[in-house]
């Protein structure tokens, strides 16, 4: 294996690259919701692509993810992959 691009790719043409998706979303805050509950008061940053954060499903899955582990709104950042981000013609950033 490569890269990230390569693994990506394997994903995607497999069909696994949707659950992967929801599940690098949804550890990160079921982990957030634990160290809060230890005592640690620390906000979770979950990287991910512009045109993922720019589609219908993505939105719905960041809401169920949400409700599902109970993370806090002001607890999650949603970090953009600057690579692509530099290459997307329209805004990827959804206000709702």
């Amino acid at each position: 294996m490569n890269g990230p691009g390569e693994f990506i790719s394997i994903a995607e043409m497999t069909g696994v690259i949707r659950p992967l998706d929801a599940w690098v979303l949804r550890e990160p805050c079921r982990q957030q919701v634990r160290w809060r509950a230890d005592g640690l008061d620390v906000k979770m940053a979950v990287n991910v692509s512009p045109a993922k954060v720019d589609s219908d499903e993505f939105i719905v899955n960041l809401d169920c993810t949400m409700e599902e582990t109970g993370i806090e709104r002001g607890q999650l950042e949603l970090e953009i992959t600057e690579g692509l981000s530099m290459d997307m013609s329209k805004p990827s950033v959804r206000t709702s």
